[in-house]
């Protein structure tokens, strides 16, 4: 498992916690399971900075449509939306 994000600053913690991190710019996802974990306003930023193509693209991001998450490209697309209060029967 790697950890990808835009700030080498905020990668440093997790790197120190033994995790393999990269930034988006470095990130190929040819033949990769990526999830998107973001807010959602990052989308296309971080869609242009994605080289390659996913084998499944799975998205926890909410109010985000398959033609936006089309924007990265992918094999087969998969949307999920945890439900927290399930969990803690609210």
């Amino acid at each position: 498992m790697c950890i990808v994000g835009r700030s080498i600053e905020k990668l440093q913690a997790l790197t120190k916690e033994g995790f393999k991190t990269l930034l988006y710019k470095d990130f190929n996802i040819e033949g990769k399971d990526v999830i998107l974990a973001f807010k959602p306003y990052a989308l296309e930023n971080i869609a242009q900075m994605l080289k390659g193509q996913a084998r499944i693209l799975i998205s926890v991001l909410a109010n985000v449509d398959f033609e936006k998450l089309q924007t990265i490209k992918a094999q087969n697309y998969v949307r999920i939306m945890p439900n927290t209060a399930a969990k803690y029967k609210a």
